[in-house]
């Protein structure tokens, strides 16, 4: 049996920038809870105030899965400080 395993990334910050790249770490668990495999995911621009959906690939021999966001980068956040 396949599953299909959707990332929702949610831009809810006040900010009016644009997330450029969004890297998420995904690990798909066996049932016991170890990790079966583990990849980065990438999203790519994120508009301001709003929701993108990235769909993952299945796996055969996860059953579920954890993630976490490792980087957020956004080029329009990062050029005010340049300025300084």
């Amino acid at each position: 049996k396949l599953t299909v395993i959707r990332i929702i990334v949610h831009n809810k910050h006040n900010s009016t920038h644009i997330l450029d790249k969004v890297t998420i770490e995904v690990k798909y668990l066996k049932p016991n809870g170890d990790v079966f495999s583990k990849e980065n995911v990438y999203v790519l621009a994120v508009a301001p105030k709003s929701t993108k959906t990235m769909e993952v690939p299945s796996s055969n021999r996860g059953v579920d899965v954890k993630y976490r966001i490792l980087t957020i980068k956004s080029h329009e956040a990062e050029a005010p400080m340049r300025d300084l």
